[in-house]
């Protein structure tokens, strides 16, 4: 009985040390890093939104909060408008605010994967007020 409670014992203990290393969204010290598309940048001063085109890209980007399961912020928007085409197309800016969600680990580190882009007053021609833009993991930061 008593070798069975040091199993369960050293178990428990094994698992409340696990939890850190695989929920470490819920670790407010947590560097959490934003894709660009090639490499991971913590915090970074421009997001692209849509990496296969770079149709939209946010400048002038300030964070009102940075954490470990969400960043939120404002910035501006450069957004091809692909009149007369994507690649003649005239960029015109509008102001946006964001937020950064849905942590994951992507390798030996952590990605926000989601992106929330709201236009705050006009919003381009054909688009939506919110888009919604999820990243793929992106190559780990470099020291």
């Amino acid at each position: 009985m008593r070798k069975l409670l040091s199993l369960i014992t050293v178990v428990g203990v094994a698992a409340a040390v696990a939890v850190p290393a695989t929920a470490g969204a819920a670790n407010d010290n947590l560097r959490v890093f934003v894709s660009n598309c090639a490499k991971q940048v913590y915090k970074p001063k421009q997001i692209t939104v849509a990496c296969a085109d770079a149709g939209i890209i946010i400048s002038k980007v300030k964070y009102s909060s940075y954490g470990a399961k969400t960043a939120k912020g404002t910035g501006t928007a450069a957004v091809n408008l692909c009149d007369p085409n994507c690649a003649a197309g005239k960029t015109k800016r509008f102001p946006v605010k964001f937020t950064l969600s849905k942590v994951t680990q992507c390798g030996d580190s952590y990605q926000f994967r989601r992106l929330t882009l709201t236009y705050t007053k006009a919003t381009p021609p054909h688009s939506k007020k919110t888009i919604v833009q999820p990243y793929v993991c992106a190559d780990a930061p470099t020291a």
